[in-house]
Order: C-alpha cells, then structure tokens, then sequence
C-alpha cells in the first residue's frame, strides 16, 4: 500500500512533545505507596446528585456507588452485580429483581434496599433527569412511580405496559448503568450536601472535591466485591495529554490517559502501555441523511435520491479510497480492528454475518466507481475535524487526505466536539463528513436509541432501517432473535445507506512503575476499575 506524502498521515506539533518536559507541581500522595494517583483529562462538572450526574459523571460514580448489573469481562456477558438475578415475563410487561443481601452503604447507612434502588429509579428516570438511559428507564415503568413495586427488601418488580426487554444491559456498569444511592442519605441532608458529596456501596468511598483539579477518595473496606489494593485514590485533571504523559514520567502520577499521537513517547520512556479494549466503534456520517424528512440533501453526491444507484456508487467510492488497516497501524498503533459495519458492530459473533467481508482499500477501482456515480472529476465536501476519546483529529486528516487522492475536494474545518452537536440537533449537516465514535453497548438496541428519528436532542442519521430495528429489538424478548434484527439493520446500514464504518478503537493509558497491573473493564471510555490496580512489589 502506498500513499503520497498528501495523505497527512499525522498533524502534530512538535510544541507537544516539547510540553512533556515541562513537569506540574507532584501531586500530594505520589511519592507514598498507600495512594494510587490517576490523571484523566476533565473530572466533569461535578454534580452528583442522582438526577443531574449524567455525561462524564456517570463514568466516575461508579467507583463510589455500585450498578445492578454489569459485563464479565472475560465472556463479556452481562451478570449480577447488586442484582442477584431478574426475570422477565413472556410478554415483557413485568420485570422481577432480587438483589444481593447484606451490602453496605459506606458512610454507616445501611445495606441497599429495594426502598433505595426505587429512589434512585426514579431520581434518574424523572423530567428532570439528564442521563441518557432516563427515557428506558422511564418506559419500563410507564413513567409512574407506582409501577415500581417493593416487594420486600431485597425485591422489587417493574410493571410495564410498553416493553423494554434489553433493560439489564441498560443497567450494566458497562454502559455505564444506573448507580445505585442511599434513600436515608438523601432523606437526611439538604441538596447542597448531596450534590457535592456522593455515596454508595462501592469500591472507594467519596473524600473530597476540588472542580477543575481532582477528587479525593479513600478504599471501602467492606465492598463486597474486589477490594482496593491502594488505602488512597487521588483523580487529577489534566487537559493537556503531554502534560500527563510528563507527570507518569515524573513519578507524580500512577496511571494516566494517553493521547493516542503520544504513545510513542510512552514507549521510548520504557512505560507500560495498556488499553481499554473496544471502547467504540469509528464510523463516518455523511451528512444529510435523513430519510423521509424536509432536510434530505436529495442532490448530495452521496444520496442522489433521484438516481440512489449513483448515490451508492459515490458511497461506495468514498469507502474504497480509505486505508483503515494503515490508519490503524500508524494513528492508532494497532489498537483497533476494521469494522465489519456502522455503529454497533464489534468483533461478536452474534452480531457477524458469516457472509460479510471487511471493507477493502482499492484507490482505482475507488475512481471507477466515483465515474459511475457521475463525479468522475470529483466534488467538494466540508470535513469538520475535532478530536474525541481518541485523536478523531488525525483520522479524519488521514482521511481527508485519502479522499483527495480520490479526486475530491476536502475543505477541512477545525472546530471542537461540543460545537458539533447543534448542527446535528439542526439538521444542516448536508455537505458535510466527519468522524464519530459510537459507544460500546452491551445490547444492540441500546446503541440503536441513539440515532432514531424520535430523538430531537441528537440528530446525527435517520435511517428508516434503524427505526423500525428499535421498535422490533425492545419488544423481542428472544435473545438470539434480537441479535438477527440487529445484524438485519447492519447489512442494510453497510449495504444501502450512508455511514460508513471505520474501525473499532481501544483506549489507551500508560502506568507508571508503581502499578504491577490493572484489569479496566472492557468496552466503557473512561478510566475505570482501579480497585483492581495492583501495587509492585
């Protein structure tokens, strides 16, 4: 495979690496080897009241407060975490827990209730809730708090009218699911105290909190689960991933997120570089997709509604001039497989049709179907480039560059994630391409809630395809039936319509010499799991 030097492979400034010499202040605790210090690149906004804690707070409450289920990561199935077991009924309509007794609330509250996973419910299910299962959460009880049903202490069943047969995957600490909190905790102190201080049942125990710099915690030693190897746990906020990448250098931070443009620093360093594997899927979105609606770009090149075997052909075009393995192997070193379709595949046999075959990269048989597609010269597109969990800013210049070698005419805009997002919730995507990444879910139609044309907050695609596959995935309470839907959805998304998949990606972190090892959970895209970090000896 071979590309010209217009690829733009990598973008980065050399004022990057040169910030890795520029060392912070130590953190306090690094030097002592009862504190584990980790350095992620933003600690949230901090509200952890069970309601408002959506987005990045979700990812961080789960090392202080528990979930009802969660993902195994060896067969990556889901099992009990708090739950004991649940069963369903045929219909679907009545959902039964039982949860595991005897575990404690830190703080002397307690041990968890079905009084308190009600209270937490619907605390994240209410109008004024801003997590994204809350819609889910809300139609497995009809929206009515009488519909959750304590039956003793340790039971409680959900009564439906509307089925929601995926829901433990919803609740799995793998999405990250709903974290269960004391019902007297909340009874007993005013918002103020419970905004700023959570609690829980889980591994560490909240200490302290200073917005914008770090959190303190301290190990629960009587979790019922794995307990803490580290007495102290220090989280620190640090933007600037060389000024983390310094920091493990220094010995001021144990284990830090790393920028994937960095990792070969890391190694040069001689530091341990380990990954949470398949944390999202990378697809492109072509942007005016929408089917059915005023705002299709009928005359896109990519859609061409009044000629849609032209507008399948540029599709078709733009995927075979794009190299993924070399993307891969140079941007994300080797951290990623090629995607066998959009959205919510990863490498699961339930979710793999036998029959399909992994995108190619074929650059001139990539321009015959550009010429069939009546562009033969090519045509202009807008590529926002913005970076993400991973450097989505390098991919899509890699990208962009490739598309040129195609024949078309990329203009690229640097921009921001967060500005993205009104133009999707607009609708004025048209002209557009751009890289997403598209969260790992243990169920299919979790991932699917995302992208349907009911959703007004997040507009990125509608597919008639994936519509009618939600609506069919949250009434099948088969197993088995529901991944066939699933991998139905898929081939039309690969086959007839506009995203394009890319690669799975992992997630990498660098540990420093204090860390002997550490087991994250696969699948979630934040720092997770440090109760199983093991200090060297």
């Amino acid at each position: 495979m071979k590309h010209s030097d217009g690829i733009r492979l990598a973008c980065w400034s050399a004022g990057a690496f040169a910030a890795v010499g520029m060392l912070m202040p130590l953190a306090a605790g690094a030097a002592d080897n009862t504190t584990l210090v980790a350095a992620i690149p933003s600690l949230s906004g901090m509200d952890w009241s069970p309601a408002g804690s959506g987005g990045d707070e979700e990812k961080l409450y789960i090392m202080v407060a528990d979930t009802l289920t969660q993902l195994n990561p060896d067969s990556r199935q889901l099992e009990g975490a708090l739950a004991e077991s649940w069963e369903v009924t045929p219909d679907g309509k009545v959902w039964t827990f039982k949860l595991k007794p005897g575990i404690k609330f830190n703080g002397g509250l307690g041990t968890v209730t079905a009084a308190d996973v009600k209270f937490s419910w619907l605390e994240w299910a209410g109008k004024d809730s801003n997590h994204t299962a809350a819609p889910q959460m809300a139609q497995a009880i009809d929206g009515k708090a009488e519909n959750f049903e304590i039956v003793d202490d340790l039971t409680f069943k959900l009564h439906t009218e509307h089925p929601i047969v995926h829901l433990p995957a919803i609740l799995c600490s793998c999405w990250p699911g709903m974290t269960i909190t004391s019902k007297k905790y909340f009874d007993e102190n005013p918002p103020e105290v419970t905004r700023n201080h959570p609690v829980g049942s889980g591994p560490f125990e909240f200490v302290s909190a200073k917005p914008g710099v770090e959190i303190q915690l301290k190990a629960n030693p009587d979790y019922w689960g794995t307990k803490p190897a580290f007495e102290k746990l220090t989280l620190l906020e640090i933007p600037d991933g060389a000024a983390r990448l310094a920091q493990v250098q220094s010995g001021a931070v144990d284990i830090a997120q790393l920028d994937s443009e960095l990792f070969g620093e890391a190694q040069a360093a001689n530091l341990k570089v380990q990954t949470i594997q398949d944390f999202g899927n990378a697809f492109l979105l072509l942007g005016g997709s929408y089917y059915g609606q005023p705002e299709l770009d009928v005359n896109s090149p990519w859609i061409q509604a009044s000629a849609p075997e032209k507008g399948k052909a540029v599709r078709e075009a733009m995927s075979l001039a794009i190299d993924r393995q070399l993307i891969i192997d140079r941007l994300l070193h080797g951290e990623g497989k090629v995607a066998m379709g959009p959205l919510i595949w990863y490498p699961n046999e339930d979710l793999t049709d036998p029959n399909w075959k992994a995108p190619a990269y074929d650059l001139e048989l990539a321009k015959q179907k550009l010429a069939e597609g009546g562009y033969p010269d090519g045509f202009p597109v807008k590529m926002p480039i913005f970076a993400d969990d991973i450097n989505t800013d390098a991919i899509g210049e890699a990208i962009a560059g490739m598309w040129e070698e195609l024949g078309l005419q990329v203009t690229r805009e640097p921009t921001e994630k967060d500005l993205i997002d009104p133009i999707q919730q607009n609708r004025t995507t048209a002209g557009m391409a751009y890289v997403l990444i598209a969260g790992y879910t243990a169920e299919p139609a979790m991932a699917l809630s995302n992208y349907v044309s009911m959703r007004p907050d997040d507009a990125k695609l509608f597919l008639e395809a994936i519509d009618k596959g939600y609506e069919a995935l949250s009434v099948e309470p088969d197993k088995d039936k529901r991944f066939a839907i699933a991998r139905d959805v898929l081939t039309q998304m690969r086959d007839l319509y506009q995203p394009l998949s890319l690669f799975t990606v992992n997630m990498p972190f660098v540990l420093g010499p204090k860390v002997a090892s550490w087991s994250p959970l696969p699948g979630l895209n934040s720092i997770n799991g440090l109760e199983t970090a093991k200090p060297a000896q």
